[in-house]
C-alpha cells in the first residue's frame, strides 16, 4: 500500500525546473473569510474532478507542468486521475497536495480505502471519493460501428448490432468492478457522509445514447449502458448531466481531443464522470475542461491529454445530518422504517437464536427494496439474559458495525423456575431480585448501544403460556406471565428514557393467545415448552414488527421465496451454535476450544443433551475449525442480497 504524502518538498532536477511554472496550491490553506471555519454554519463549496492525464501526462510532448495547470485552471479541490502512472507524486509535489495513490487533493486524508479516500474539509466535515479505470475493451460503441482500433488489446473484438449485445458486454467488461464498489460504499460504516465516485469509465451513460440521440444520427442506436444505470439504482447523479439534462444540446464529449469529430477511426462520446450522493449535498456548476472553446468550458492549450476533464462544483451544508436514531425519532411512527442498505442487529436470548420472526421480517423488506435490502444479523444467544448480553456487546454487536440494534430479553431474566404453585417468600424475593437486576441490566444495555450513536428499537418479551391446557405440554410457572407482563413495562419505561423506538410484542400477543383459548383451551401461539413462539406466533411478532413501522406485511406471505435470506440465516446461526458451545459449555469445563480434538472427545463422551443442543453439535461437528469458510459463504451471501439477488 502507498503511503499518503502529508508533507511536500522538492524532488530532484526536474521538479526544480518546472517550481517556476506552476504556482503550488497549498495542502492545507490558511482560512480566509471565504473558508467557513468548523463553527460555521455556511455552506461548504467542494470542487470534484475527474481526468484521465494519458501516460502520466507527459506522452503528447509537454512537461508534466502542462497537466498540473489543468488542474490549477480547473480550481480543483480533489482530484482522480486514471493512466498517472508514477506521475500521481509528481504532480502532488507541484501542486503542494496531499496525495494516496491516484488521488490528489488540497485537503487532509483521514482514511484510505481500496481505490479512494476519506478527506476532511475546511469546515470539520468529511467526505469519500472513489476513484475508477474501467476496462477499455471490448469498448460497445467501437462494437456497434464496425471501428477496429490500432491498439493490440482491441484487435479481434467482435462487432455487435443490438442494445442487448451492447450491454451484455458492458456487463460483463465492467459490471463486477461497479457492485464490487458498490458494496464497499454500502457498508460504509458512516452512512451519512457524501461520497463521490469519479474516474473514466471507458463506458457511455445510459442517459446519452437515447432514442433521441440515436433518430438524430449521433449515436447508431440507443443503448441504457447498464454501469451508469447501477449507480443511478444505488442512489447515485451524474453531475454533468444534472446541470446539463439536455443531452442533445449539451453532448459533454470527454472522448477525445486528438480526434476531429468525423474522423472515422473512432466515435467522440462522454466516458468521463463524476457522480455524487449525500445528505446536503447539491451540485451548482459543471465543466468540461479541453483544448479549445467549441469543445471546452476551460480551455488550457496546449492541451496534454487525450481525453478532457470534467470538474463539478457541489455545495454541502454545514448542518450536521441526523443519524438513524435521530431521524427515527423524528419519524412520526412508532418505529421507522428501516432504510435501503441499513445494517440491523437483533441481539436477544434463544427467541433470536433461534427465531423465525425477524428473518420473516426481513423477508418483506427484501420485497420491499430488492435491489438493495437492508441486512439482518442474528446476535442471539440461547439461555442469555441482558446481564449476559453486556459482556458481548463488543464481540457480537459493535464489531458488526450496525446502524440500527433491536434488543429483545426477559424469558430467561425473569427466572421462570422462581414461578410455583406455592410462591413461598423465598420464591417472591426471587422474583423481585431478578426483576430488579432486568432493570439495571437493561438500562446498562441500552445506554451502552445509544452512547454509539446508534439507534436502538427495544421489543418486548414474547408471552410465557401460563394457560394453555393440553396435557402434553412442559409443566406449568404460574404467574411467570406475569412477571414478564412486569418485565414489559420496564422495558417501555428505559426505552423512553434513553429515546429508543418501541414493539410490543407481550400485550398484543397475550390479548390473541387469551382470545384462542377462550375457545379451545390447548390454543397457543406459543410452543408446548411454553417459552418459543412457534410458526403462529413467529409469524405474528414478524406483523407486529412491520406494523409498528407502518408497512403492509405482504412479503410475509412471499418469505420462502427468499433463499438468499434464509440461507444466510442457516449460515449464520451455525457460527452461533459453535460460538454458544465454546463459551457456554467447554470453556465453563477448562476445556481449550482451539483443541478440536479434545472439545470433540468432551461434547461426545460427557455432555449431556438438552433442548436445541443436537441442532448446536450439528453445526460444531460440521463446521468447528471452519469459521473462516463460514464467513465468507456469509459475505458472499451479503453481496448477492446488497445486488438484490
Amino acid at each position: 500500500m502507498k503511503k499518503t504524502i502529508r508533507t511536500m518538498t522538492t524532488i530532484g532536477m526536474l521538479l526544480a525546473a518546472v517550481a517556476s511554472v506552476v504556482t503550488p496550491l497549498h495542502a492545507e490553506p490558511q482560512k480566509t473569510s471565504e473558508q467557513p471555519s468548523e463553527k460555521s454554519s455556511e455552506a461548504v463549496s467542494i470542487r470534484v474532478m475527474t481526468y484521465n492525464i494519458y501516460r502520466g501526462g507527459t506522452k503528447r510532448g509537454q512537461a508534466l507542468s502542462q497537466t498540473a495547470k489543468v488542474i490549477q485552471e480547473a480550481k480543483a479541490d480533489i482530484v482522480g486521475l486514471q493512466e498517472a502512472g508514477d506521475n500521481a507524486e509528481k504532480l502532488a509535489q507541484l501542486l503542494g497536495w496531499n496525495h494516496y495513490g491516484p488521488i490528489l487533493t488540497r485537503y487532509e486524508i483521514v482514511e484510505e480505502k481500496r481505490d479512494g479516500i476519506k478527506v476532511k474539509l475546511p469546515s470539520g466535515q468529511q467526505a469519500y471519493l472513489f476513484n475508477l479505470h474501467l476496462p477499455s475493451n471490448p469498448y460497445q460503441p467501437y462494437q456497434l460501428m464496425g471501428i477496429q482500433p490500432k491498439f493490440k488489446k482491441h484487435r479481434n473484438t467482435p462487432f455487435i448490432k443490438t442494445e442487448a449485445e451492447a450491454i451484455e458486454g458492458a456487463q460483463k467488461a465492467r459490471g463486477r468492478d461497479i457492485a464490487r464498489l458498490l458494496r464497499l460504499v454500502r457498508f460504509l460504516a458512516d452512512q451519512e457522509t457524501p461520497v463521490f465516485i469519479v474516474g473514466d469509465f471507458n463506458e457511455p451513460s445510459h442517459l446519452d445514447w437515447t432514442e433521441a440521440a440515436a433518430k438524430s444520427g449521433r449515436h447508431p442506436i440507443k443503448v441504457e449502458y447498464p454501469n451508469s444505470l447501477a449507480l443511478t439504482k444505488a442512489g447515485f447523479t451524474d453531475s454533468y448531466r444534472s446541470i446539463y439534462p439536455d443531452e442533445m444540446k449539451n453532448p459533454g464529449f470527454t472522448w477525445s481531443p486528438i480526434y476531429k469529430a468525423d474522423d472515422p477511426k473512432t466515435h467522440h462520446d462522454r466516458i468521463d464522470f463524476v457522480y455524487f450522493k449525500g445528505n446536503g449535498l447539491k451540485v451548482t456548476d459543471a465543466k468540461i475542461i479541453g483544448e479549445n472553446e467549441e469543445n471546452a468550458d476551460i480551455v488550457v492549450a496546449p492541451y496534454p491529454s487525450d481525453h478532457r476533464a470534467v470538474v463539478a462544483t457541489f455545495t454541502l451544508s454545514n448542518q450536521k445530518p441526523l443519524t438513524r436514531r435521530e431521524d427515527a425519532q423524528q419519524s412520526g411512527l412508532a418505529v421507522k422504517p428501516f432504510a435501503p442498505g441499513e445494517r440491523v442487529i437483533f441481539l436477544g436470548d434463544s427467541i433470536t437464536h433461534y427465531g423465525t420472526w425477524w428473518p420473516s421480517v426481513w423477508c418483506a423488506y427484501c420485497a420491499r427494496f430488492p435491489d438493495n435490502p437492508p441486512l439482518f444479523f442474528n446476535a442471539g444467544f440461547s439461555g442469555d439474559t441482558a446481564a449476559g448480553a453486556l459482556s458481548r456487546l463488543d464481540r457480537d454487536v459493535f464489531a458488526k458495525e450496525p446502524d440500527t440494534v433491536c434488543v429483545l430479553f426477559g424469558m430467561n431474566d425473569v427466572i421462570r423456575n422462581s414461578y410455583t404453585v406455592k410462591n413461598t417468600a423465598r420464591d417472591l424475593a426471587s422474583q423481585r431480585r431478578a426483576l430488579e437486576t432486568y432493570r439495571v441490566s437493561m438500562d446498562r444495555l441500552l445506554k451502552g448501544i445509544v452512547a454509539k450513536g446508534l439507534r436502538c428499537i427495544v421489543l418486548t418479551p414474547s408471552p410465557y403460556d401460563q394457560t394453555m391446557v393440553n396435557p402434553k405440554a412442559t409443566a406449568v410457572n404460574p404467574g411467570c406471565n406475569d412477571g414478564l407482563a412486569t418485565a414489559t413495562q420496564i422495558a417501555k419505561q428505559l426505552a423512553q428514557k434513553y429515546k429508543c423506538e418501541v414493539v410490543d410484542f407481550h400485550g398484543p400477543m397475550t390479548r390473541l393467545n387469551a382470545k384462542a383459548q377462550a375457545s379451545d383451551p390447548a390454543a397457543t401461539l406459543v410452543s408446548l415448552d411454553r417459552v418459543h413462539p412457534g410458526a403462529e406466533g413467529s409469524r405474528m411478532m414478524a406483523e407486529l414488527f412491520l406494523s409498528a413501522q407502518g408497512i403492509q406485511p405482504a412479503g410475509l406471505e412471499r418469505a420462502s421465496r427468499f433463499t438468499n435470506v434464509w440461507e444466510h440465516v442457516k449460515v449464520e446461526r451455525h457460527l452461533r451454535n459453535i460460538i454458544w458451545l465454546e463459551d457456554s459449555v467447554l470453556k465453563r469445563n477448562q476445556i481449550n476450544p482451539e483443541d478440536l480434538g479434545a472439545a470433540r472427545t468432551f461434547l461426545k463422551e460427557k455432555y449431556r443433551l438438552r433442548g436445541a443442543d443436537s441442532l448446536r453439535l450439528d453445526s460444531y461437528y460440521k463446521w468447528a475449525g471452519k469459521e473462516e469458510e463460514l464467513l465468507k459463504i456469509l459475505g458472499n451471501l451479503e453481496h448477492r442480497l446488497s445486488d438484490g439477488r
